[in-house]
């Protein structure tokens, strides 16, 4: 789901046919039985291949076309690929403020495709939404890029140019407050004071 951005009813309707391992593509009905075709890539190919290794020893498997089987042998579940989700999500031990579901992972898809700047459109594609605006709601940036696009800013590119300034100046200014008047027995550590006594 996470790898190719699906929906869970999508994996579900998935059958052997579905999948072209030679030419590394995966047949996807969507939403009103449209069709769109995604690329599979070398390690979803890697995955599928030991899938269907494990698939035939399953009962009954030979009896469906299905690709992902129970352990009766009839197709696998939405609930059973949902509540699988939730347990591999307690026993990983990992903590979020909202409930991880299947959808999390198509979700999480579209968000990681729009850190890494794929245009929206492609993504759209990808999802199989027939608007950009439905798009849109899939996509959740991630904090590093927010605060990234909050540093090209011109005022804040300005403040943080000011600020290295400022604190150039407060170190030299503290420099010579220290070696100048702080000290008087180093007096004559630096040129400038030496410059100054021979002016006097």
């Amino acid at each position: 789901m996470y790898q190719a951005g699906l929906r869970v009813g999508e994996v579900h309707g998935l059958d052997i046919s579905s999948i072209d391992l030679d030419n590394q593509t995966l047949e996807v009905i969507g939403k009103g039985n449209k069709c769109r075709i995604l690329h599979l890539t070398d390690e979803m190919v890697q995955i599928l291949i030991e899938w269907m290794a494990v698939r035939s020893r399953f009962y009954k498997s030979n009896k469906t076309d299905a690709l992902f089987v129970s352990k009766k042998g009839n197709r696998l579940a939405i609930r059973t690929m949902e509540d699988n989700i939730k347990k591999i999500v307690r026993d990983s031990g990992i903590y979020a403020r909202f409930n991880i579901s299947c959808h999390t992972l198509r979700h999480s898809f579209a968000s990681h495709l729009n850190d890494k700047d794929v245009d929206i459109l492609v993504i759209q594609s990808l999802l199989g939404h027939t608007s950009p605006r439905s798009t849109e709601l899939y996509i959740h940036p991630s904090l590093e890029k927010v605060r990234e696009s909050m540093e090209r800013l011109p005022g804040v590119i300005f403040l943080n140019q000011m600020s290295v300034t400022f604190s150039r100046w407060l170190f030299y200014a503290a420099f010579l407050w220290k070696y100048s008047s702080g000290y008087p027995n180093m007096n004559n550590t630096l040129p400038y004071n030496r410059f100054c006594s021979s002016s006097r």
